[in-house]
């Protein structure tokens, strides 16, 4: 079972564990943005190399990016719901993307399923599927781990509490080295242009690494997410084939022209949007 460091919320709700310094660098990089580590030594009057270890294990967590001698954070400043909580929000919608989803999955197919309250929807669906799944996320594979029918992979590194993921070199490396049928992958956020978002720079390449170890790239989020608040790019055209959505929204003909299907999930069958029959036709 993977350690999980106790957290403490400081300005804005970031979480970082029980450390006065780590919790001081994240506050001050919420007030300023972006600090080099000489200006986090001098501010914290310990030396840069201190800083530079505080700063490799934040980095770890996922709460701050290191660049050119520096840092910035790695998240947004809002709070994030729990999968928990956002898995009560668009229940409805959520079980139709799920269930379109499990449509496009074949017996014997390797299926990689990223953290988020979608995904889990769709795990649910394939608990007694003969299919196995690569997931980084901790309630998946809980769903999971008894199944005598699915074969379960779980991809480790550092573990996000709020996401409910393990994030970071470790499972980028992991990801890397493996060829999957079809990734299905949350989102927070997406665009007309066809770029896609998440709350988490760090998580963000988790994701973006599973696409790139997939045949079939598929994203799973509801009609509210479109023009949605978020963070971190991790995907755009090019890197996704499929956007599957409860409803349809406003620039789904631009996201079509940007070259991703985009499938509306009606709940009976899983139908093309007007602008992709449009493109078959």
């Amino acid at each position: 079972m993977a350690r999980v460091a106790p957290v403490a919320r400081v300005a804005g709700a970031i979480p970082v564990a029980h450390n006065p310094r780590h919790q001081r660098i994240v506050a001050l990089l919420q007030s300023l943005r972006t600090l080099t580590v000489s200006d986090l030594a001098v501010r914290l009057g310990v030396s840069e190399v201190t800083i530079r270890k505080d700063l490799t294990v934040l980095e770890e967590r996922g709460v701050v990016q290191r660049s050119h001698g520096g840092a910035t954070l790695a998240q947004d400043a809002e709070p994030m719901a729990s999968v928990a909580q956002r898995s009560g929000e668009r229940q409805e919608g959520k079980r139709r993307i799920a269930e379109a989803a499990l449509a496009m999955v074949s017996e014997g197919d390797v299926v990689a399923l990223d953290a988020g309250s979608t995904t889990l929807a769709l795990a649910r669906l394939l608990a007694r599927r003969p299919v196995r799944v690569v997931t980084n996320s901790l309630p998946v594979a809980q769903v999971l781990a008894g199944d005598s029918d699915a074969t379960l992979t779980m991809i480790g590194g550092t573990y996000r509490a709020e996401a409910g993921s393990f994030i970071g070199p470790i499972a980028e490396e992991a990801i890397a080295g493996l060829r999957v049928d079809v990734a299905f992958i949350g989102a927070t956020a997406f665009t007309a242009g066809g770029a896609f978002y998440c709350q988490n720079a760090t998580e963000g390449q988790t994701k973006h690494r599973f696409l790139e170890a997939a045949r079939r790239r598929v994203i799973v989020a509801d009609a509210a997410k479109f023009d949605a608040r978020a963070f971190a790019r991790f995907a755009r055209p090019g890197v996704v084939d499929l956007l599957i959505t409860d409803a349809p929204f406003p620039g789904i003909d631009a996201v079509r022209d940007a070259g991703i299907e985009v499938v509306v999930a009606t709940g009976t069958t899983a139908t093309p949007s007007a602008t992709s029959e449009r493109s078959m036709s």
